[in-house]
């Protein structure tokens, strides 16, 4: 499993040493549902171009969202709870986020700090 890696006493830089880099892909969330979408844009969906169509999707609550493109982060490949419980062990408290920013990946940060 993918996981994004953060570290609260770092904001920018290498979160630990398993990391390796790699691109986070980035959706935003737009107010309308889908059906809003389609009644409000079809004439416009024929007019785009295929590319810009499939940057389009729906997210679990029927609302659309865009890609607005990728950003550079920290990723560690975790294939079981072994590994994971290691990780802990070696960096202490951390935080398990189901899904970072939006994005289909889980993401770790490394709690060695306050942020609050």
């Amino acid at each position: 499993m993918r996981f994004i890696v953060t570290r609260t006493s770092i904001e920018y830089g290498k979160p630990c040493d398993e990391v390796v880099p790699g691109k986070e892909e980035l959706w935003r969330p737009r107010d309308l549902s889908e059906e809003e979408f389609n009644k409000e844009n079809s004439w416009s969906l024929k007019k785009m171009h295929r590319r810009e169509v499939e940057r389009n999707r729906f997210n679990k609550d029927g609302k659309i969202e865009w890609n607005t493109g990728y950003e550079d982060c920290w990723v560690l490949d975790i294939d079981n709870l072994e590994q994971l419980l290691k990780f802990i062990k070696k960096y202490g408290r951390v935080i398990i986020y189901e899904k970072y920013h939006d994005d289909d990946d889980n993401g770790i940060e490394i709690y060695d700090g306050y942020r609050e």
